[in-house]
């Protein structure tokens, strides 16, 4: 379920960390005179001090420089600089307070002086000038050089017209190489998208695609009036569609940043009335809003555009928030999706986490005191795409299990168009050592420590790197048996795993720390240590029957306890040749020697048996073959 909070907030927005949006969006202008300055991502509303200076019913646009300076904003009909004065030759642009997207100031590249101030007109007169102009001048546009007027700007070039009667429509994104702009409008007559490039030389004659719904103004119905907007990473193109010129529609294509070409039309025709679109910061999902005439209710809606499938898209939809208010939409510099309020309303809806689905959308209701009208700020889109940030994490595991790797990367393109570069700092382990999965696991070579390298790489954006250590805990203890124990019939072997972990798990069943075992075969050990590492050990005891004559065994534990079983320390094997056998204390003193390997130890010492505790032997024989045994060990005696 969608999750509400309700905030009166005059002051300030929590920030969000998510976003990394530059700093050209950083001041807003809206409806009633009032507006949005965010500082160190965090919005602040405020309202001017003359109330006739910014009115704009529908979208204006402001630009601030890349210290998030304001340097000019307009209404369409004025431009005004930073210090709130009409900008010399700022007046009588052929705008409109009243268009959707009446206004787009985009950056010349490679010029950082120089500011194209695109105009979309309207049919409908909300002019301020009484008529003085016609409903609609098309699309134009007007130069400002920062570097006049002392640095407060001068209107240089003013109403140049690009397209007679297009729509209210009007959006921007970069180029991948940031060396240009494209900037695409529509026309209100036809199906026809202009696409225009601006780079350091100038604006490049337009591109035209045809594709898409057929506008047809028969000046029966109002303009085509509603958002059209960039995704964020410039791969996709969303265009409303409100139900006053014969269609309710959302319609969704992809772009391609290198032709400037629209392609791959989608159409959502289950939407009510929409003005406003906009996509997510990590373009992962379209919003637009929703209309109901019956119950005056809108409602924000959400589309999922991870499968490019018209039926997917459509099942993908729902519902992030419900109001009053059929404002536009748009991104701002906290990551945050805004609503405008309205032509009469003065409640700002906002997303939170627009990223998210909307069962986890935060959303909140931010009151600006005035109006902010119908239309919504417009800026170049890519100034709100999300960062490419590597980052992942790992597993805790011990040496000889797998390794377990979770992406958290942030990237602003489907999973299919970002590669992904691993290297787990493991070149033992060979081919083995690299990975191009999204979410891998490697068996590494060694316990230790390993500098893991992930390289996250998509379209249009430089390559991020992240190395992170990962470790590898070794297993707490290397053999505790050796490989054979023999026992001769009848009697029983001691397998003792005391001291070694708390969870020990026997392959008979038993979890005893200590077990005595008769029958000849293989025993398996499973210890849970405290670290949660995990060791396997086996021993395989075998009786005497298979034993060859020459085989030599010396059992690690006895209990000369007088119970008939293990009371002595038989050597097992022979004959010898030659045979000497010692046992020792822990303080190296020797405790008992033999030379006839058929003498056995019973555990005493000058007449006194010696406590329980581990001994240590030394043995240096010669068979009758002539091979020399020496070894060293120890010996567990128990009561």
């Amino acid at each position: 379920m969608l999750r509400f909070s309700i905030k009166v907030l005059v002051f300030f927005l929590l920030m969000s960390s998510l976003i990394y949006a530059q700093k050209q969006a950083t001041h807003w202008y809206l409806g009633d005179s009032i507006g949005l300055h965010f500082v160190n991502n965090v919005a602040t509303p405020f309202i001017a001090t003359d109330p006739n200076r910014t009115f704009v019913n529908e979208g204006g646009a402001s630009i601030s420089d890349s210290n998030g300076d304001l340097l000019f904003y307009t209404n369409n009909v004025f431009i005004w600089n930073r210090n709130h004065e009409v900008m010399v030759n700022g007046d009588s642009l052929w705008g409109n307070y009243s268009s959707t997207q009446g206004a787009l100031i985009i950056p010349q590249p490679g010029n950082d002086s120089i500011y194209y101030v695109f105009i979309a007109g309207t049919r409908t007169d909300f002019s301020p000038l009484s008529h003085s102009i016609p409903y609609n001048n098309g699309l134009t546009y007007s130069v400002v050089n920062m570097n006049k007027q002392g640095g407060l700007g001068e209107v240089v070039i003013k109403n140049n017209i690009l397209i007679i009667n297009n729509s209210e429509k009007i959006t921007a994104v970069e180029t991948c190489d940031k060396n240009g702009v494209w900037i695409v409008t529509h026309t209100d007559i036809g199906d026809t998208f202009y696409t225009y490039k601006l780079t350091s030389t100038g604006l490049e004659a337009p591109i035209k695609t045809n594709i898409g719904y057929v506008y047809n103004y028969d000046n029966t119905v109002l303009p085509n009036i509603g958002q059209m907007m960039f995704s964020p990473n410039g791969k996709y193109l969303a265009i409303v569609h409100k139900q006053f010129i014969g269609i309710e529609a959302l319609e969704l294509y992809k772009f391609d940043r290198s032709t400037g070409i629209m392609s791959d039309l989608i159409t959502i025709d289950t939407v009510q009335d929409p003005y406003g679109t906009c996509f997510s910061p990590n373009s992962s999902k379209v919003y637009c809003t929703n209309y109901d005439f019956s119950s005056g209710t809108s409602r924000i809606l959400q589309f999922n555009l991870s499968v490019w499938d018209v039926d997917s898209i459509i099942a993908s939809k729902a519902e992030a928030s419900v109001g009053v208010s059929e404002g536009g939409l748009t991104l701002g510099i906290d990551g945050r999706l805004y609503q405008m309020s309205g032509q009469f309303g003065s409640t700002m809806i906002v997303l939170e986490n627009p990223n998210d689905n909307t069962n986890d959308i935060n959303v909140e209701f931010l009151s600006l005191i005035r109006s902010t009208g119908l239309g919504a700020p417009n800026f170049i889109q890519s100034y709100f795409q999300d960062t490419l940030k590597a980052d992942f994490d790992a597993n805790e595991v011990c040496f000889g299990d797998t390794t377990l790797f979770t992406n958290l990367s942030l990237h602003n393109y489907p999973d299919d168009d970002v590669t992904w570069s691993w290297n787990f700092g493991d070149p033992v382990s060979g081919n083995e050592n690299n990975s191009v999965l999204k979410n891998p696991s490697h068996l590494f070579s060694n316990d230790g420590d390993f500098s893991v390298q992930l390289i996250i790489n998509q379209p249009c954006l430089e390559p991020d790197t992240i190395v992170k250590l990962v470790t590898v805990k070794s297993a707490p203890y290397e053999n505790i048996f050796e490989d054979t124990i023999y026992i001769e019939e009848g009697d029983s072997a001691y397998l003792n795993a005391e001291n070694f972990g708390s969870s020990i798990f026997w392959s008979t069943g038993s979890n005893d720390t200590a077990i005595f075992v008769s029958e000849e075969g293989q025993y398996n050990l499973l210890i849970l240590h405290s670290s949660l590492c995990r060791f396997k050990d086996s021993v395989y005891v075998k009786i005497l029957d298979s034993i060859i004559e020459e085989e030599l065994y010396i059992p690690n534990v006895f209990s000369p306890n007088g119970d008939g079983q293990n009371d002595y320390l038989k050597l097992f094997g022979g004959p010898f040749d030659q045979f000497l056998f010692r046992v020792y204390d822990n303080k190296g003193k020797m405790l008992f020697e033999t030379n006839d390997h058929n003498i056995y130890w019973d555990g005493s010492f000058n007449g006194q048996n010696v406590p329980a505790a581990v001994y240590t032997y030394y043995l240096d024989a010669t068979t009758l073959s002539g091979e020399r045994l020496q070894k060293r060990g120890n010996i567990s005696l128990l009561e």
